[in-house]
């Protein structure tokens, strides 16, 4: 989009202050929504983080969007930690967490390099718009698969099971 090394510092500043604090209180949100919550919020979020870069007039427009980064990658990270934890064996968590990086990193961010290069090299607009209906296109699928699985997914946020941690469980098995 052409944006000069000011708008790309102030980016980042944008995108830690975002991040930091949703960090920070990510638990407490993924208990009050639920880990299947949060990908609907991360999904959307990503959405209109996208569609706000492909419609950007001009190069700083994009910081409007910048914001988002909190909910797109901390809260999202967060919350795959989280999932990790709970479903990893006993004594495997890290594996657990190294496969979830190297899926999300190593997968992913190959992948993104390849395909989202080709698009950016014919128009950054088009690799903009075609990520933002990507993740669109996931939302009726999400829902679908939420449906087919039954209520236990589609329970309100009081009703969940939030996930626990592996010192939750270790304590849980200290006192048996």
């Amino acid at each position: 989009l052409g944006g000069s090394t000011a708008i790309m510092g102030t980016s980042i500043l944008l995108n830690i202050c975002t991040e930091v604090p949703i960090f920070q209180y990510s638990g407490k949100i993924i208990k009050l929504v639920g880990a299947r919550g949060i990908i609907y919020i991360g999904v959307v979020a990503h959405v209109l983080r996208l569609v706000g870069y492909a419609l950007a007039p001009t190069p700083g427009a994009v910081l409007l969007v910048e914001p988002l980064h909190g909910v797109t990658f901390a809260l999202i990270w967060s919350n795959l930690a989280s999932i990790g934890a709970e479903i990893s064996p006993e004594g495997l968590e890290a594996t657990t967490q190294g496969v979830i990086n190297g899926v999300f990193n190593g997968l992913g961010g190959v992948t993104g390099m390849l395909v989202g290069g080709l698009l950016y090299a014919q128009s950054p607009r088009l690799l903009f718009w075609s990520a933002a209906a990507m993740m669109a296109s996931t939302l009726p699928l999400m829902v679908i698969t939420d449906v087919c699985l039954g209520p236990s997914r589609r329970s309100p946020p009081s009703q969940r099971v939030p996930l626990r941690s592996h010192a939750d469980r270790s304590a849980d098995a200290r006192e048996l």
